[in-house]
This record gives structure tokens, C-alpha cells and sequence, in this order.
């Protein structure tokens, strides 16, 4: 830091050295790579997730200047800008007149890495913030146990019904016919994923196609975990990272490729950079979470249900205003952001609303809503010992009950946020839709997060006796727990049919 005339600290940029170089030149190698005809589906798929994805997120998180962001912050943030960087990118070329071809994909994500990293190099943001080293230390752990849990026999199972759609409207759009995105009943964001993959790697099967959602939900278990750090304590974050881990609804939707887990991780970020905003009403953090928020009504208009947390979170940020810079500052972000967000909207569902097939949408949501008088939760619990074990299910129900009577008197406001958090979704799913499927894993963040305050207040017992009973017994509703979902999702043999 540095101190100006007026005694106020400023970061110091930070001095990239060769960094922008080394990663231009990694954008060459990965262009070469795709560019290379013989080139194997796997590598051209990874090497296009990096170029379109990974490189651009970061750079878009380092260029947006967060106030006291770490290193855990701006690499969870470059997930979700990543995605959204991702996401407009294959919108624009849908419109392009004819077949998508690869030189298209180059053009636009190769060009535009290198557009970033060039603003890099010309403007250096500050260095973030390194982050505690037993962050690194849990974080890493959180990040084995998922990826455990969700890549091992990724490409097992046949396509689902949906994937099967998913990837028809990919195909469609890839040979250029026009109301590929238009014509669909679900937000235009996960055909626009599957469509630059599935090009990029030249063909598809279940593993390729599920790759890139099933990372998504790699990355909602790390930054429920490092909201859960950030509302509470380390502790609460470990815990909840642990529980969305082994949560089933979870699971079970980061296996297939559809938009439920990039849902679970831009509604984590986008209440994770609402909260920052909350804090200390700085406008950086309002205008990521608007971006995030806007991302994740592309990918699905369920999204909206979030409206009550974030709109708390904006009018705390805005009570934390401080200085009428402060107070322009977030006001232009809301214009603008929110110009910007409508923007993105009525490119995503504009053409929908236009299209011919939107009658078919409107059957589809009229099938889904029911009347007043629609109780469905003997199905909630049908489905909440299905995808986990009854224990689970039970216990994580319990957990959050507790959990937020231990926050109503410790942590009000965040006991308010996650509350609503959850309730839109459950008073929707349990007494309007008619039939919700597997819409209840909405719930499962913010449930999460409360069930892990009284795991962490067991940690902090002061009788040693105490803790250590209670972490054996939860070690040991954990162990069935997980072998259930072994069960579940992974033992092969007996093979089960679902009919």
C-alpha cells in the first residue's frame, strides 16, 4: 500500500514481469492445439475449457479490481466470470449467420485472451491479498473429497432424456439453424456451454459432455465453503463445504450435463460478492454480483428466486455507504448494472419469447404449476431419501433447524439472508409447482450452510468428552452416509434399472 496526499492508502499495482507474456504465449499453444486437425477429442476439449474458460476468467477477476480480494477470491470469482465470459461468447456467435465453425471458436476466445491479457499487461491491477495458509490447507482437502465424489465413472451411464435435448439443440446450432436457443424451455445458458464444447472437441460422449458441469459443482462445494468462511467462521466453511459435498441432490445434478451446477456456484458467488458488498458498500463487489446474478438467470430463469437474499444484501451494502463518492458510486453501479443485465437478458430470452416454440414453453411451465391447495411434501421427502440416505436427509434437516436458531441469536443477519435464501424456493416447490423433480437441490446451499453452525459449535465444545462423542457420531452418520451414495452413483455391479 501507498499513502496519497490525502493520508488515503491505495493498493500498489502489482508488476506482472513476464507473466503476461508466458500467458499470451499459452494462448498460442492452446490455438496450435485446436487448430491442429489429428488433434484427440480430450485434449482439444481441455485445451478449449482453458483458452474459453479458465484464462479469461481469471484475467477478467484480476482486472476488476476488488477491494481486499485474496487469492481464494479472485480464483472462485474466475470461475463464475469465466463461465459468463463463456456463455456471452457462444450467444454471439449463435447469431452469426451460418454453421459454427472452429475458426470461429479461435477467433473470438483466442482474440479475446489475448484482448485481456494485453489490458493486463497495460494496466496492472493490485496484487490480491495472499489467503491464510490453512485456508489453502482445508481448501485443498474440500477440493479432493469433491472431485472424488463427482468425476469417477463421470461417462458410466447413458445419457438422461434431457442431455439427449441438451445436446440435439447443441448439434442444431453448431450446423447455424437459427431458433437452436430460441427454441428450448429451460434458459439458453447451458446449450450455449455444451454447444462451443461440443464444437471445440469436434464430437461428444457422456464423459465430454458432463465435464464441464461436473467442474461447475467442483466449484460450488469450494465457494459455499468460503462463503460459509466469510458469513461465519472457518470452521462453519469447512463444514459447509463437507455437507454440499456429500449432499446428494447435489451429487447427483453435477453428473449430468445440465444447468443445475452452474446454478448451485453463481448463486454462491453472487451472494458471496453481495455480502462483500454488504460490508463495506463498495461498488466493485455490487457490480460482480450483478454480473454473477445476470449469468445465472441466462442459465436458468429460477435464478429470480434469489431476488429476496440479494436485495437484502444491496440494501445493507448501501446502509454501509460512508461518503457521498461512496454513495455516487453505487448508485452509477446499479444504473449501469443494471443496464447491462438487461441487456444480456433480452439477448438470452427475447428470441424465445418471439419464437413460435414458446407456446410448447408455455404448456411445459402451464403442466408444471399447479393450483392453490398443491402440498408436495411427502414427494420432497421421497425424493430427499433418494438422492441421500434417510440419515442424511433427516440429519441435515435437523442440523439447519438448529443452525439457525444458534445464528437467529448470534448472527442475525446472516440467519435473514440465508432464510431467504431458501424460502422462495420451498414455498414455489412445495405449494405451487405441480411437479418440482429434483428442483428442492435450490435449497441445499443455504441448508448447508446452517447445518454446519452447530457442527462448528461442536468443534468448539469446551469439554473434551463432549467433542469428541459428537464428531464420532457425525463421523460416523458422514461414513453411511457416503456409502450410500457409493451405492447410489458409483458400485457398478449389480447394474440397476431404473423403469
Amino acid at each position: 500500500m501507498i499513502e496519497t496526499a490525502s493520508g488515503v492508502a491505495r493498493p500498489v499495482p502489482w508488476r506482472l514481469g513476464y507473466w503476461p507474456a508466458l500467458a499470451g504465449a499459452a494462448v498460442i499453444f492452446l490455438l496450435l492445439l485446436l487448430s491442429i486437425g489429428p488433434t484427440a477429442p480430450w485434449p482439444r476439449l481441455l485445451a478449449f475449457l482453458a483458452l474459453g474458460w479458465w484464462l479469461p476468467g481469471l484475467a477478467l477477476a484480476l482486472l476488476w479490481r476488488l477491494p481486499a480480494a485474496d487469492w481464494v477470491d479472485v480464483g472462485l470469482m474466475a470461475v463464475g466470470l469465466g463461465l459468463g465470459w463463456l456463455i456471452v461468447g457462444a450467444l454471439l456467435l449463435h447469431y452469426v449467420p451460418g454453421p459454427l465453425a472452429l475458426s470461429h471458436l479461435l477467433a473470438l476466445y483466442g482474440g479475446g485472451a489475448l484482448f485481456l491479457l494485453g489490458l493486463l499487461a497495460l494496466h496492472p491491477p493490485p496484487r490480491p491479498q495472499p489467503a491464510p495458509r490453512a485456508v489453502w490447507g482445508w481448501g485443498m482437502a474440500l477440493l479432493a473429497l469433491a472431485c472424488l465424489l463427482r468425476f469417477p465413472g463421470l461417462g458410466y451411464h447413458e445419457f438422461h432424456a434431457d442431455e439427449v435435448v441438451l445436446l440435439r439443440q447443441g448439434a442444431r446450432s453448431i450446423r447455424g439453424e437459427e431458433d437452436a436457443l430460441a427454441s428450448h424451455t429451460k434458459g439458453p445458458g447451458e446449450i450455449a456451454v455444451a454447444t462451443v464444447a461440443y464444437r471445440a472437441a469436434g464430437t461428444t460422449d457422456e464423459a465430454m459432455a458432463r465435464l464441464p458441469f461436473a467442474l461447475l459443482s467442483v466449484g460450488s462445494v469450494l465457494a459455499t465453503a468460503w462463503l460459509g468462511r466469510q458469513l461465519f467462521s472457518g470452521r462453519v466453511g469447512v463444514w459447509a463445504g463437507v455437507l454440499l459435498a456429500a449432499n446428494g441432490f447435489a451429487l447427483g445434478l453435477s453428473r449430468i450435463a445440465q444447468y443445475q451446477a452452474a446454478v448451485l456456484l453463481l448463486s454462491a458467488l453472487a451472494v458471496l460478492a453481495g455480502w462483500r458488498f454488504a460490508r463495506r458498500g463498495e461498488a466493485r463487489w455490487l457490480a460482480l454480483a450483478a454480473a454473477l446474478a445476470a449469468v445465472g438467470l441466462v442459465m436458468h430463469y429460477e435464478f429470480g428466486l434469489l431476488a429476496p437474499a440479494l436485495l437484502l444484501l444491496l440494501v445493507a451494502g448501501w446502509r454501509a455507504v460512508q461518503t457521498r463518492r461512496q454513495t455516487q458510486a453505487v448508485t452509477r453501479t446499479i444504473l449501469v448494472a443494471g443496464l447491462a443485465g438487461a441487456v444480456l437478458l433480452a439477448v438470452a430470452y427475447i428470441p424465445p419469447l418471439l419464437n413460435p416454440y414458446f407456446e410448447t414453453t408455455q404448456g411445459y411451465l402451464r403442466n408444471r404449476l399447479g393450483e392453490i391447495g398443491v402440498f408436495n411434501l411427502p414427494f420432497f421427502i421421497e425424493m430427499g431419501t433418494f438422492y441421500n440416505s434417510t440419515y442424511f436427509f433427516a440429519g441435515l434437516v435437523g442440523l439447519a433447524a438448529v443452525g439457525t436458531a444458534h445464528g437467529w441469536r448470534r448472527a442475525r443477519l446472516q440467519t435473514w439472508l440465508l432464510t431467504l435464501w431458501w424460502l422462495p424456493f420451498l414455498i414455489l416447490y412445495l405449494f405451487i409447482v405441480r411437479y418440482p423433480g429434483t428442483h428442492f437441490y435450490l435449497l441445499m446451499e443455504s441448508w448447508s450452510l446452517l447445518a454446519a453452525l452447530p457442527l462448528a459449535a461442536l468443534m468448539a465444545a469446551r469439554r473434551r468428552w463432549a467433542r469428541q462423542a459428537g464428531l464420532a457420531l457425525v463421523a460416523l452418520w458422514l461414513a453411511v452416509s457416503l456409502y450410500y451414495l457409493y451405492l447410489l452413483f458409483f458400485r457398478q455391479k449389480p447394474e440397476y434399472l431404473v423403469n
